[in-house]
């Protein structure tokens, strides 16, 4: 089981708070939220509860060192194309190459952030596809000479290929994860001549509307007793 050890938090809560903060963590499988009345712990979990976009780290995975690594590769690569005198060979060049080692920092629990280097070091791995050669002079190469640059990229492309497979992939066709969030106020009363729950009542509309729907399957609802 996946096991989330940190989010990313859009600027959006930062309005909300003295001090701002950029992530949540680290996060385990309960947490608990301390502080005082009315210091938004409330409206913190609400604002986590309703994000639509989940950039998350998982404890099963150090992304920090499978960036670490694709960038050495990509700087590998790089230096690969300059020793060997070319400007670029297909779609390889110093600038692509340059905006590859940006890697993302966060996983995306509704995409698969990795797909663009998923799919380059694929297409580097496939030795017949690199056709077209450009040498720093602007010529059009075709020699002996470029096939360690072809073998040495498709031996780093695997490689880089292997590192990538530890990161799960993740899209909109997976699932999202179930979220519930049912605030607790202790000591709350009814507050009218008929005693009604306007707790119940309230929460059931802001977090149980679907069930009126039919979206929700029997028994999610709250009982206002």
């Amino acid at each position: 089981m996946t096991q989330i050890e940190s989010f990313k938090l859009p600027p959006s809560f930062n309005a909300y708070i003295t001090d701002p903060i950029s992530t949540l963590n680290p996060t385990s499988s309960i947490n608990i939220f301390v502080g005082s009345n009315n210091s938004g712990k409330s409206r913190f979990l609400r604002m986590l509860s309703i994000q639509t976009r989940y950039e998350i780290l998982i404890k099963e995975v150090s992304l920090t060192s499978i960036r670490s690594k694709i960038s050495n590769i990509l700087t590998e690569i790089r230096m690969l194309l300059s020793n060997q005198g070319l400007k670029e060979a297909n779609e390889i060049n110093e600038e692509f190459i340059n905006k590859l080692i940006e890697l993302p920092e966060f996983l995306n629990l509704n995409s698969d952030v990795f797909e663009p280097w998923r799919s380059a070091f694929k297409r580097w791995e496939s030795l017949p596809a690199i056709t077209k050669y450009v040498d720093k002079q602007g010529a059009s190469l075709n020699s002996n000479r470029l096939e360690k640059f072809k073998e040495m990229l498709h031996y780093k492309s695997i490689e880089a290929l292997q590192i990538l497979d530890e990161i799960p992939i993740y899209s909109e066709n997976i699932a999202p994860p179930k979220r519930v969030y049912i605030p607790v106020l202790r000591g709350l009363r009814p507050i009218d001549e008929n005693l009604t729950d306007l707790y119940c009542i309230k929460t059931n509309h802001h977090y149980f509307s679907a069930v009126e729907s039919g979206c929700n399957p029997p028994g999610s609802k709250l009982v206002c007793v």
